[in-house]
């Protein structure tokens, strides 16, 4: 037995895998490259772990705590041994201190798999042993996710843990009776309040189904396929890289999850491609940051934060849907204003057609990949829930590619689809499990009901300057989490608030979702920023004021969202819905017009000016400020329609 081929499987692993091999993926972390004998166990590993977890989110009855356990025990066996400690550690194989903590990770969270009817039936009353496994849980969870998401969640957990046993002590309304710390370790392991919560619940269940449904699709040619068909749909108009970016971003983003993994996938051919037709690479990198992050709004996946709206808010996930699908439009369609008024400025065109893909080779090559996509939005109209959509969406992939030589998901590409989308799901459950130790001390302790009071009393009372307050709160929450981690954070704190006003819950709910969202956007964290600057080669600072600019609607929407939920298709009727939309477009596009400062010429400062304030005023809810402002609309239009006539050619833009 060599020291290659520890264990003596090495051989065997590498005679059953022979004829496929494990491909890594980045997941917006800097992880090893397995080799040898780690990666083909890892091989196997990865791909039991989908499977089984298929079986038990379709076939199976099992109890939910059982798929949770199942789910993070396998999670947090790889996190081990996929992520290193340090720069200093080894990157093809786990050091000693990983197996280590692999191993005993493992045992901790999968012992209510096995153990359940005697984790259920405990009581209240636990022994020394299951406190013991409840410190190690937390220790091992706290590693893990420094290791896949840095210091700051770890920093907002421990300081809920320790706000849980120190509250006795602390001043004023953040006071409270406070609990020992067998009851913290009891509450956070030993019942579904803390890590084993509805949280991690999700994300075993709906989040994982559907981030191994993109898993497939991107393996099929799926990604290939929406590039291209965004290239048919916009490539020869003005600027059409961009929208082609645009178009392209937001498809592949609601599948994703991810808009940092959407920017490192689609960015590597959409950036290069629009600064070669003369787009700045800071814009280029903007473009791309945004239109990735808009696919955490945009049905019918929506990051599946739309889940979690629909399952704390215990209504369809239709109903969630419809409310989005109107806001994600007027996101994309300002993202494609913008697009168009910066191809004006510069004097850009779109790409010829012997650079472009022919619309009836790309549907007869891969347009059956719609089909998948088609068959969820069906069972979720339908009325069937997302996991059983989740689940057929998934089988019609490997159905659908069967049809074309070029699409056709092989044994071999299966397995490959199984490994990248367990391994995807890392940086989803690793916060959703630690998070639920932030729900669960919320929940134990009122802190949440606290800070909304404290920024309830620093706005004294005055109902907007407390909503502008929570928007910041929480996108500061968000900073540095994915979608479904940011949401549920900010979840606790805001969205109590948000109702305790009057404002109606799925609007509240929205609004927190958006804010999350957007927090990806915003220095000084930005990880989306981060990662289209690694890829355009543009300074950070110019990126983020351009994204910032460009994604004005996720800064303003959410507002509309409390004081008009009209948008989200509640309370409404339909003269009200018209009005709500048209202002919210019209108003956005008058503000984009002033920022990008042209429309059919460049801008004068009156009429920047003009639109500035037209964009305001049709943006607020009353009607007279609407009438102002679509006045000034008109006029402003009128006065530059004449200025753009009597223009000389060389004024032109």
């Amino acid at each position: 037995m060599s020291n290659n081929d520890p264990v003596g499987i090495n051989t065997y692993l590498k005679g059953i895998l022979s004829w496929f091999e494990f491909e890594q993926v980045e997941i917006g972390f800097k992880g090893r490259r397995l080799t040898g004998f780690w990666k083909r166990l890892t091989s196997v590993t990865l791909s039991i772990m989908a499977i089984l977890l298929l079986y038990f989110n379709s076939y199976a009855v099992i109890s939910g705590i059982r798929v949770r356990s199942f789910f993070l025990a396998f999670i947090i066996f790889h996190v081990f041994l996929l992520i290193p400690a340090t720069e200093q550690s080894p990157k093809d194989k786990p050091s000693p201190l990983d197996i280590i903590l692999s191993s005993v990770g493992t045992a901790v969270f999968i012992y209510p798999f096995f153990n359940y009817a005697q984790w259920s039936a405990m009581g209240g009353h636990a022994t020394t042993f299951h406190y013991i496994l409840a410190a190690l849980a937390i220790l091992i969870l706290f590693e893990a996710t420094r290791r896949t998401l840095g210091w700051s969640l770890c920093i907002l957990a421990a300081f809920f843990l320790a706000y849980a046993y120190f509250g006795p002590y602390l001043p004023g309304i953040l006071a409270f009776k406070g609990f020992r710390v067998t009851r913290i370790l009891y509450m956070m392991y030993l019942v579904p309040t803390g890590i084993f919560g509805i949280v991690l619940g999700i994300a075993a269940t709906f989040v994982y189904t559907f981030i191994l449904f993109g898993s497939f699709l991107q393996v099929s040619g799926g990604d290939k396929f929406f590039t291209d068909l965004s290239l048919v749909i916009a490539g020869s108009s003005a600027g059409g890289p961009a929208k082609v970016a645009v178009i392209g971003s937001g498809l592949m983003g609601t599948i994703s999850g991810s808009a940092v993994a959407n920017v490192v996938t689609t960015g590597s051919i959409t950036i290069p491609l629009m600064k070669s037709v003369g787009y700045s690479p800071s814009f280029a990198a903007a473009v791309e940051a945004v239109a990735s992050t808009g696919g955490s709004y945009m049905p019918p996946i929506m990051a599946s934060a739309g889940f979690l709206i629909a399952e704390f808010l215990g209504i369809p996930y239709l109903y969630v849907m419809s409310a989005a699908i109107t806001p994600a439009l007027i996101y994309y369609l300002s993202i494609f204003i913008v697009v168009h008024l910066e191809a004006k400025k510069l004097g850009l065109h779109g790409l010829p057609s012997s650079q472009l893909p022919s619309v009836k080779q790309v549907m007869i090559s891969k347009g059956h990949l719609i089909i998948p996509i088609l068959v969820i939005i069906y069972f979720l109209v339908t009325g069937w829930t997302p996991l059983f959509a989740g689940v057929w969406g998934l089988v019609s992939i490997i159905i659908v590619s069967q049809f074309r030589k070029e699409t056709r998901l092989k044994i071999r590409d299966i397995f490959i689809a199984l490994q990248k989308g367990s391994i995807a799901t890392i940086s989803v459950g690793i916060p959703c499990a630690i998070v639920g130790t932030v729900v669960g001390i919320a929940t134990m302790s009122g802190l949440g009901s606290a800070i909304a009071y404290a920024i309830s009393a620093l706005s004294e009372g005055k109902e907007f300057l407390t909503v502008i307050l929570l928007g910041l709160v929480t996108i500061f929450l968000g900073m540095g989490l994915p979608t479904a981690a940011a949401y549920i954070v900010a979840y606790i704190v805001i969205v109590p608030v948000l109702i305790e006003f009057g404002f109606i819950p799925i609007a509240a709910h929205f609004f927190v979702l958006y804010y999350a969202v957007v927090s990806g956007l915003t220095p000084p964290v930005a990880l989306t920023i981060f990662a289209a600057a690694g890829l355009s080669g543009a300074p950070f600072s110019k990126i983020a004021i351009q994204a910032m600019k460009m994604a004005l609607p996720a800064y303003v929407l959410p507002l509309i969202f409390l004081y008009s939920p009209a948008i989200l298709l509640q309370d409404t009727t339909l003269p009200l819905l018209v009005r709500t939309v048209v202002t919210s477009v019209a108003g956005i596009a008058c503000l984009s017009v002033a920022f990008q400062n042209i429309f059919l010429i460049r801008l004068n400062l009156l009429e920047r000016v003009i639109f500035l304030f037209a964009g305001v005023l049709l943006l607020l809810i009353k009607l007279n400020f609407n009438i102002i402002g679509s006045l000034l609309l008109f006029g402003v239009i009128l006065i530059h329609r004449i200025r753009y006539k009597h223009a000389g050619i060389g004024s032109r833009a």
